[in-house]
């Protein structure tokens, strides 16, 4: 396996990101998370007892859920202070480390459902603080696996797309999103030429990303059937690339290229 990405840094960015005040650069991954919550919609006649959101961070994509299509919902993230970042502080504590999974109930995060009548029922939610990379999860667990803004950030995709084929239990779902090989492209390319025109050479200044034909071809590798990849897009306008980069750091998404 090759190790693209500083996992531990990623996690200290994910922490420090969790640990700040500063909550505008949420809108990002929410819309995300609601776009994506959308194509759930489009499944007909499928409800969904037991759920895995891979990498939920505070909740994003959960508080977009249907509870009549969603009954349990497992949160796993790899920074604890995200995963717990907007529950209650009578969220209970614990100081076991990320590298062995800890359960939280977090009863005291109440995230309301997407429904727009009078039903305010909520999906039962566990928290699990593990490696994404490392699922700690027995074969045939999961009627529905979900990952919104998270797996771009794993070493060994093709790895991870295998085990979540296992925990899938017969004729299981897999939905998820991440940052295609075109995103920020300007932020990329306006990095390339500044560092050439002064260095004359071009180090790692935003992180990989996977392309289309790429992911098509993990999904069937790791023996996944009915696949289907396509791409949405979504346009932000900044000032200049400092303001892009505040919210990245804000996101925790800045770069981790191990050889940045």
């Amino acid at each position: 396996m090759q190790v693209v990405f500083d996992r531990a840094r990623k996690l200290r960015q994910r922490d420090d990101a969790a640990a700040a005040a500063q909550r505008e650069a949420d809108y990002l991954k929410d819309e995300v998370a609601a776009r994506l919550a959308d194509r759930l919609l489009d499944i007909k006649g499928r409800v969904f007892a037991d759920a895995l959101d891979v990498g939920a961070g505070p909740g994003f994509l959960a508080r977009h859920l249907d509870s009549a299509l969603v009954r349990r919902l497992t949160m796993l993230d790899s920074s604890r202070k995200m995963l717990t970042r907007d529950a209650d502080s009578a969220t209970p504590q614990s100081q076991t480390s990320a590298q062995s999974p800890i359960q939280l109930q977090l009863q005291q995060l109440h995230l309301q459902t997407n429904d727009t009548d009078s039903n305010t029922d909520t999906i039962p939610i566990t928290a699990v603080c593990a490696d994404e990379e490392f699922l700690p999860f027995a074969n045939d667990s999961f009627d529905a696996v979900f990952s919104s803004m998270a797996l771009h950030w794993v070493n060994d995709l093709p790895g991870v797309l295998r085990q979540i084929t296992n925990i899938l239990k017969p004729d299981g779902l897999f939905l998820a999103a991440m940052p295609g090989g075109d995103s920020l492209f300007e932020l990329r390319s306006s990095l390339q030429l500044a560092e050439t025109e002064r260095t004359g050479g071009v180090s790692p200044r935003v992180s990989p990303m996977a392309t289309m034909r790429d992911l098509g071809a993990l999904l069937s590798r790791a023996g996944m059937t009915l696949t289907t990849v396509d791409s949405d897009e979504i346009v932000v306008g900044y000032p200049s690339m400092y303001e892009l980069i505040e919210d990245l750091r804000s996101m925790g998404e800045q770069n981790a290229s191990i050889h940045r």
